[in-house]
């Protein structure tokens, strides 16, 4: 995967930063999962330029405070994150009272991080799982409605990253938001395969009746066929082959897309799905190696200074 993929996907592990720091949005996404606490069809992926703290420091905390809570301040905490009564309405932060709920959420948030024991309990990983999916869902539905506007950059900086918590989780309940915004970047996609290969077969549907869906989602879609195919030799499971056969069809159809990285993507998700009997896929990619246009010149500094001609989708075919 070249750079430009790997800083796409470590900036969308910014939890929902990408949406708000762009101006871009992507339409509904509508998924039936066994997530019990999520019913959203409004989340999306997006990119951004703000990093994120890793798992482990999510769960770590704060070093410069060692104190521990108190049962009376992790009762109070999440008896007040479970009232509350989300609404897309809270996510305009040109309204000063949004900025300082989501200020106030921010530090409830961080006082549970800051022991790792406190976040293995069980009311405490539903209550965060649960601001988790219904952050993401709100925050969205905003997004949606408002794509001029999005969450802006104070979100992305201010708002609690949850992804990487989640990912330790490993959480069903967390697998739709997780997998539609993280990608395959983690072990939800391929350690319950099953659902998500249901997820990603509906966000195909999606993509194909929704050509701006299709334009920002395409790549994630084709990195999660391409994982779950690989995943599916490595870890010797079997995926429906229904639905190959529409993760087939997807990629064969984005192998004509008119973005060089979406080809080269759909290149990588059919060659963890295709297998000999595929003679029009392997045909096509054979054309693909010869012929596709896209190219970049590297610069090479030898007596001459020639440039070098690169092309990535010819080389990935």
């Amino acid at each position: 995967m070249n750079n430009y993929y790997t800083m796409w996907f470590i900036s969308i592990l910014c939890v929902l930063i990408g949406q708000g720091c762009s101006k871009n949005s992507t339409p509904n996404q509508k998924v039936t999962t066994q997530a019990s606490t999520i019913s959203s069809n409004t989340v999306t992926t997006g990119s951004s330029e703000i990093g994120s703290p890793s798992a482990t420091t999510i769960t770590s905390g704060s070093n410069s405070n060692n104190e521990g809570i108190t049962e009376a301040k992790i009762k109070n905490t999440l008896q007040t994150l479970n009232s509350i009564k989300w609404n897309k309405s809270m996510f305009d932060f040109s309204n000063p009272d949004n900025v300082k709920a989501l200020d106030e959420r921010n530090k409830m948030v961080s006082a549970l991080m800051k022991d790792p024991s406190v976040l293995q309990r069980d009311e405490v990983k539903t209550t965060l799982i649960d601001l988790f999916n219904n952050q993401t869902k709100y925050a969205m539905e905003y997004v949606r409605e408002h794509p001029d506007t999005g969450l802006g950059e104070g979100y992305g900086e201010e708002g609690p990253n949850l992804g990487g918590l989640m990912n330790q989780y490993m959480d069903k309940r967390s697998l739709y938001a997780e997998v539609v915004l993280l990608g395959n970047t983690h072990e939800f996609l391929t350690t319950y395969w099953q659902e998500s290969s249901q997820l990603v077969l509906q966000r195909i549907a999606d993509a194909s009746s929704n050509k701006k869906v299709e334009e920002y989602d395409g790549n994630n879609i084709l990195y999660q066929i391409a994982a779950l195919g690989k995943a599916q030799r490595e870890k010797h499971f079997t995926l429906d082959p229904e639905i190959i056969k529409s993760f087939k069809e997807f990629a064969y159809k984005e192998l004509k897309s008119a973005h060089f990285s979406t080809r080269e993507t759909a290149v990588e998700a059919l060659h963890n799905i295709t297998t000999k009997k595929d003679k029009e896929i392997i045909e096509a990619l054979k054309t693909i190696a010869k012929t596709d246009p896209y190219k970049y010149g590297a610069p090479i500094f030898n007596e001459q200074l020639k440039k070098m001609e690169l092309y990535p989708v010819r080389e990935a075919a």
